[in-house]
């Protein structure tokens, strides 16, 4: 019988820049669901509303330095090592999960995340060769000559040869092995993070996980999600939503979360989605609403959206 497994020290970045009662409000939700778990803020709003980012619940804030929204909403991954240097190295831990101010997660981390011990893990991980001439960050009129160069530099520094891969960086997580060599190494800054993140971790030899959050209620749309919606599909197994934009009940997420009738069913199970027929123990009746999957929007698993969020 092989030992069991050691349990990994992980925390939370929670990026955010904006609507702090709402952050807040999204931060206590994940305490309720990730009780011991460190939280850490990743700022970057404008510097004069730092002092009220500062507030939130969480163990510290530290401010991007750096005053261009687009920037930082192209170079998530770059905000992230910057952080890794200037506070991470100091922190105990092993896996880092960047969670963002309008991404839901209703259940524990460690539950969800426990196939990702190693490496770097996105969401809707796809083959370039699948979206290169769609995909607007290796596409012909955008990204094409930027993706060309930073495959060139990769293949000559690190003498890359792996199938590049592509994903959707809201969810993302790192290990601690990944940011310590991303932090150390020259990162040129072409395309953006969702290209160079599992372009490294490969050229670093280490795996590239798929998050598993990818669901018809995780998109990168600005189409966002109600709280009744949450409430709802939360009865019935889902558990990641993007984008929510309001305020969540927390008497409703506890009460909720207390009476689900399937406590360890993954958003990607294709059940996750369906309600019930035979449960005598139904709980919808909870959430004062019919759930619906109505939206329209594609699932991110096993695709790569190709509309983004406007930066912030």
């Amino acid at each position: 019988m092989s030992p069991p497994r050691r349990t990994l020290q992980r925390i939370v970045l929670f990026r955010f820049h904006t609507d702090f009662s709402t952050c807040s409000n999204h931060v206590d939700i994940l305490r309720i669901f990730n009780p011991d778990m460190p939280m850490y803020g990743l700022f970057g709003g404008a510097e004069r509303d730092f002092p009220q980012a500062k507030q939130l619940p969480l163990e510290h804030v530290w401010r991007i330095p750096l005053d261009d929204p687009h920037w930082k909403w192209v170079n998530g991954d770059l905000c992230v090592r910057w952080w890794y240097q200037a506070i991470g190295q100091h922190l105990t831990f092993d896996m880092l999960h960047l969670v963002d101010w309008d991404l839901i997660l209703l259940e524990s981390l460690e539950t969800h995340f426990a196939s990702v011990r190693d490496g770097i893990a996105m969401t809707g991980i796809t083959p370039m060769e699948q979206v290169y001439d769609t995909w607007i960050w290796v596409a012909p009129l955008r990204g094409r000559y930027e993706w060309l160069k930073l495959k060139a530099y990769v293949e000559r520094v690190y003498g890359y040869t792996h199938t590049p891969l592509a994903g959707f960086f809201c969810g993302a997580s790192f290990s601690r092995e990944f940011l310590a060599r991303y932090a150390r190494v020259e990162v040129p800054g072409w395309c953006n993070d969702e290209v160079r993140v599992p372009l490294f971790a490969q050229a670093f030899g280490l795996p590239v996980h798929d998050t598993q959050l990818g669901n018809e209620l995780f998109t990168a749309s600005d189409e966002t999600i109600s709280p009744k919606t949450v409430y709802a599909q939360y009865c019935l197994g889902m558990r990641s939503f993007h984008p929510v934009r309001e305020r969540l009940q927390l008497s409703e997420m506890t009460r909720v979360k207390r009476f689900r009738h399937v406590p360890n069913q993954k958003a990607s199970d294709p059940m996750a989605n369906r309600p019930s027929q035979s449960s005598p123990q139904h709980p919808l009746h909870l959430c004062g609403m019919k759930p619906t999957l109505s939206r329209g929007v594609n699932a991110l698993r096993g695709c790569v959206p190709h509309t983004w969020p406007r930066p912030p």
